[in-house]
Order: structure tokens, then C-alpha cells, then sequence
């Protein structure tokens, strides 16, 4: 069944509570931020496929957790949820991570040049957060869009970007 969705279903609602209900239940976050493509919309393909070179080439750097990172178990390396919005105007991601604590401060040093590696007109933002309040407030914001077929169709797990 196509819904239109700019409107918002009863099923839509309950869909954004529930998912926002999960996310702290699931992961332990410690970083939230935004990867935007600054080019408009981009088709979804060639988005996915750019987030998962940023993480892929992020975690490969010596100072994270070095070419075989994939082997690590994934509580010991970068983990969480990648949530789209507006995309089908100006595509972009706020992703909401949980990253081992010694690893935090590499990840915001090396997140911009490794995002614009990735995507040239790429702009990188990232900020730890403090505090289950402060992460409710901020799980809402990256989940405003998901009451749409489309972006909630196109969540990214960040698991998905390896198959052990």
C-alpha cells in the first residue's frame, strides 16, 4: 500500500514513538552529528554507498582501529544509526553513534577531511552529548523525518555496511 506522505498516519505516529523508544534501548550513544552532501538531492543509491566509504574509511585509519577493523567485535568500534532527511531536496544524514570513549576525539579530528574524501562538497558536523535528557531531545530531532515511507525506508544500521 503508497501512502502520500505528507500526511502523517496513525500507523506513522506510532512507527516514530516506537523507533524513538528503541534507539536508547538498543545502543549506547555518545556522538551525534550531521553528513550533508551540499548538492541538492542525491539519489539514495549514491548516498548509502558514500556513508558507507566515510565509515569504512574512517574506522581503517591506524589512529581508529586500522585496516581490519571489521574484525573487531562491534563493541569496540563504531556502532549505531544513520537517519536521512530531506531527501528530495537537500539530502543529508544525522547519524547517532556509539563510539569506544578513546576513540571519540580521533573520530572528530579525522570525520571532515575523511567526509570530504568522500564527498568533495561535503560538510561534516559532530558533537558528543552528555545526558540521557539532552539525548532524548536529540534522538527526536535526527527522527523528525521518519514518519515518511521513504526515509524511514532508507535507515541506515550501521552493522548493514559489513557482513560478517
Amino acid at each position: 500500500m503508497t501512502y502520500d506522505t505528507n500526511y502523517e498516519l496513525p500507523e506513522h505516529r506510532r512507527r516514530v514513538e516506537a523507533w524513538r523508544e528503541w534507539l536508547p534501548k538498543r545502543f549506547r550513544f555518545n556522538t551525534f552529528g550531521t553528513l550533508h552532501f551540499n548538492q541538492g538531492e542525491v539519489s539514495l543509491v549514491y548516498a548509502r554507498k558514500r556513508l558507507f566509504r566515510f565509515l569504512t574509511d574512517i574506522q581503517k585509519r591506524p589512529s581508529m582501529f586500522g585496516e581490519k577493523f571489521y574484525e573487531i567485535p562491534w563493541q569496540f568500534r563504531i556502532d549505531g544509526v544513520i537517519v536521512p532527511e530531506l531527501i528530495n531536496s537537500s539530502t543529508h544524514y544525522h547519524f547517532l553513534l556509539q563510539i569506544p570513549d578513546s576513540k571519540i576525539q580521533t573520530f572528530y579530528e579525522l570525520g571532515e577531511t575523511t567526509w570530504k574524501k568522500v564527498t568533495e562538497s561535503g560538510k561534516f558536523w559532530s558533537k558528543k552529548v552528555l545526558g540521557e535528557d539532552h539525548w532524548r531531545r536529540i534522538i527526536s530531532y535526527a527522527t523528525k523525518e521518519t514518519h515518511k515511507d521513504e526515509n524511514y525506508g532508507n535507515l541506515i544500521l550501521v552493522r548493514e555496511c559489513w557482513h560478517q
